[in-house]
């Protein structure tokens, strides 16, 4: 309380400090917690901090976040932590970042993983298609005969740190129509007859989805 009189701490009797027997013979020095190795204590305590000299309260503190941030990061708001004591000056503030997960992004370090469906029409035969990245949409070229699983790079697209740029990777999903009526589906299988793997398609088969057969 403002301009209380100070007295001896009960405690310690003014010392600061209390004995603790560690051992028959050994006596050792702790800091009293009632005055905070200070000695001295006030007659009438403040109704804030009832004596401590130090109270909590919540405040708004507006940081910025450094690019490319990754969980379980920290990184220090200097002079926005706890008062010292008696009067000691302000420690600081340790944040621990915590990145939420994205709805439809993956992250893998600075590289950034979306899975795109792609027309069954498209797939065939090629063309322009726009896909999602970071920074909104981008207009890629689907190559002709493209695979399910097959994969796009958008060099530089992805998260960046520093000098650092990570990449966009595009999973591409061949999306097969469904409702089609029995005319369609007639014709599709007359345009796409059923054919039989050739041994370097299996090949290409086995290392593309042998890491997902864990």
């Amino acid at each position: 309380k403002d301009k209380a009189p100070l007295v001896d701490c009960p405690a310690c009797d003014g010392d600061g400090f209390l004995p603790v027997r560690n051992g028959p013979f050994v006596v050792q020095w702790e800091r009293c917690g009632e005055c905070d190795g200070t000695g001295k204590r006030v007659r009438v305590f403040c109704p804030h901090c009832r004596g401590k000299g130090m109270a909590t309260r919540e405040v708004s503190v507006e940081v910025a976040i450094p690019q490319g941030v990754e969980s379980g990061e920290k990184f220090k708001v200097p002079k926005h932590g706890s008062d010292g004591p008696v009067r000691g000056p302000k420690g600081d503030l340790v944040l621990e970042a915590v990145v939420e997960d994205h709805e439809w992004f993956v992250r893998r370090g600075l590289d950034v993983h979306v899975v795109m469906p792609v027309p069954l029409g498209l797939a065939i035969g090629g063309g322009p298609y726009k896909v999602l990245t970071l920074s909104g949409e981008a207009k890629v070229e689907i190559p002709p005969g493209t695979q399910y699983g097959d994969t796009l790079r958008l060099e530089g697209k992805g998260l960046r740190r520093k000098e650092q740029a990570g990449d966009h990777y595009v999973h591409l999903a061949v999306a097969i129509p469904d409702g089609l009526d029995a005319e369609a589906l007639a014709k599709l299988q007359e345009l796409l007859p059923p054919t039989y793997p050739t041994p370097d398609q299996l090949r290409s088969l086995k290392a593309k989805f042998e890491p997902l057969m864990k």
